[in-house]
């Protein structure tokens, strides 16, 4: 057959490339509050399983976790003062911070 075909495997390939970018194309699609939150979440998950649990407290642990990912958590806080009145986004951000350490507190003592 004469010129140029699809390469085999060129199919897979392509599959491949839109597996890996679609995290990122999903991300940017987001709502930026939702975005934030997420990297609040990653950063403080990433933290409690890179901190040495051992004999550890698991509400140290946990607060631990989520004091490393003060950068996310201001801009979180901020994004969300910009959007809602300020006392209405302090609310909402010890909101999501007591949901989050709930889950890390009974991850951290699993971890024990």
């Amino acid at each position: 057959m004469g010129g140029k075909g699809i390469e085999h495997g060129a199919p897979m390939k392509a599959l491949v490339v839109i597996a890996a970018l679609l995290p990122a194309l999903v991300s940017a699609a987001e709502n930026p509050a939702t975005n934030l939150r997420r990297q609040f979440e990653q950063c403080a998950w990433t933290s409690l399983m890179i901190t040495p649990q051992r004999g550890a407290d698991a509400n140290y642990s946990a607060e631990l976790a989520m004091s490393a990912c003060h950068t996310e958590e201001q801009a979180l806080g901020l994004y969300l003062s910009s959007v809602v009145p300020p006392h209405q986004a302090d609310t909402m951000l010890v909101s999501l911070k007591l949901r989050l350490k709930r889950d890390l507190v009974r991850t951290a003592k699993g971890l024990q």
